[in-house]
């Protein structure tokens, strides 16, 4: 084998090796931008999830306030009564119930 020829040979061993070194790393860098995009996905899915959490927090906050209300205002003895008498169409003893219909045309 004469100079030419191994420095040629050497030239295309060390020209393979690089192409197999570049396509390495860009298989790395494939893999590395696929695992990128999961976990973006995977955060917007995770923020959803807290969002639609926070939503539903605020709302049972709403709701806990309002029954807190409810038990307070049953606290009183003529709430309680006044809420039986809206709610269950209840009467004292003696009392009539007066149901007024709108005048049909």
């Amino acid at each position: 084998m004469t100079y030419s020829n191994r420095a040629t040979s050497s030239l295309i061993r060390q020209e393979r090796k690089y192409r197999i070194i570049i396509l390495v790393v860009a298989v790395f860098i494939a893999i590395v931008l696929v695992s990128i995009l999961k976990l973006m996905e995977r955060r917007a899915y995770v923020k959803d999830i807290r969002n639609n959490r926070e939503r539903e927090y605020q709302q049972l906050l709403k709701t806990q306030e309002n029954i807190q209300q409810t038990v307070e205002s049953l606290q009183n003895d003529g709430n309680k009564e006044r809420l039986i008498r809206e709610h269950m169409r209840v009467i004292k003893e003696g009392e009539e119930i007066i149901i007024l219909v709108p005048d049909e045309e």
